[in-house]
């Protein structure tokens, strides 16, 4: 299940869990309700292993200017705080599932 995040937040998320996927989204976005779903399967795929998150851009628009959001969907993919990715608009369950291995699978075998 995602978890609905905030400023006040953001940054704890991001210390308790090695990898965290954020989609920043709006109510009123057709293309972020086209992916809620697939998230949502995401985040049972992966739960173990990564967080998936969402951020509501009507309600925390400090991090849209931290992250320069200027289109949602928006995906940001993050690894021990940092962030490794960012994606915009609708990708597919393939996609983000590549993306999201790729990220946890970084540094592995070094």
């Amino acid at each position: 299940m995602t978890q609905v995040i905030n400023s006040l937040n953001f940054e704890t998320t991001l210390k308790q869990n090695e990898v965290v996927l954020v989609d920043f989204y709006a109510d009123w976005c057709g293309p972020c309700r086209a992916i809620s779903e697939t998230l949502e399967r995401i985040s049972s795929e992966f739960e173990r292993q990564a967080l998936v998150a969402k951020v509501n851009i009507d309600k925390s628009p400090e991090l849209c200017r931290l992250f320069e959001i200027t289109s949602i969907p928006s995906l940001l993919y993050f690894k021990n705080r940092k962030l490794m990715a960012k994606e915009t608009g609708v990708r597919s369950h393939a996609q983000i599932a590549a993306q999201i291995s790729k990220i946890i699978n970084h540094n592995r075998n070094k």
